[in-house]
């Protein structure tokens, strides 16, 4: 893992946009095998893999709430999460604090399109784009199709805190997802462009194997066995 790799999760919410095999997953395995490596009762953990098998080799780590598949299951579970959203914040106000101390959840969503294609995803993930950061819930979200025509809106691209753009088809959708052309003369796989509160940079995303998050994952098992 690069210092860049672990810097993105400190982020509070994340788009990544690339074009198809630009290595969408490889990234997200990287957010996965950071977050994963912290103790489950400081970082949890809810995935939704609408095509079923992006995530599933996370699904058996026990930082994992929850994992939705089916698009009939998409509304409940952001509606789950937005009710512990309130939760939090009701605390907060109970105990005039600002900042929830509770662990942080990092909502996980691969193919953001497919998402938003549920009636009332749109408005449920709006909500938690704009209130959750306080309540320590972040979202990390990803999409082959960064373009505005692809349905995703305005207001999602100006409510994350950071954009991560991997090769893209052309420089309007490299300009699309980090303001800037570029994207477009990426190597196909390795690199990517970030940009957040700090400016734009080049970042290299390590490959991690299989075998490595296995690894990670017995060491959990081996602790409850």
């Amino acid at each position: 893992m690069t210092k860049a790799m672990y810097n993105l999760c400190d982020e509070t919410h994340v788009l990544i946009a690339g074009t198809t095999g630009s290595g969408k997953s490889v990234l997200i395995n990287n957010f996965l095998y950071c977050l994963t490596s912290y103790d489950p009762t400081q970082q949890k953990l809810i995935l939704i893999d609408l095509k079923r098998v992006e995530l599933a080799k996370w699904q058996a780590f026990p930082h994992v709430l929850e994992t939705v598949t089916e698009p009939e299951d998409v509304l409940p579970c952001l509606d789950r999460l937005i009710s512990h959203m309130e939760r939090r914040y009701k605390r907060m106000r109970e105990t005039g604090k600002t900042q929830s101390n509770n662990c942080l959840i990092h909502l996980v969503i691969d193919e953001l399109v497919e998402v938003l294609r549920v009636k009332g995803a749109e408005e449920r993930i709006d909500t938690l784009l704009r209130l959750a950061r306080a309540a320590n819930i972040r979202l990390i979200m990803a999409t082959q199709n960064p373009s505005r025509s692809s349905g995703i809106p305005a207001r999602m691209y100006q409510n994350v805190t950071c954009t991560v753009g991997l090769r893209c088809k052309s420089a309007t959708e490299s300009r699309q997802v980090i303001g800037v052309k570029g994207c477009e003369n990426l190597p196909k796989y390795g690199y990517c462009y970030i940009q957040n509160a700090n400016g734009l940079r080049l970042a290299q995303i390590p490959y991690i194997p299989d075998a490595d998050i296995q690894i990670q994952l017995c060491s959990y098992l081996y602790k409850v066995g």
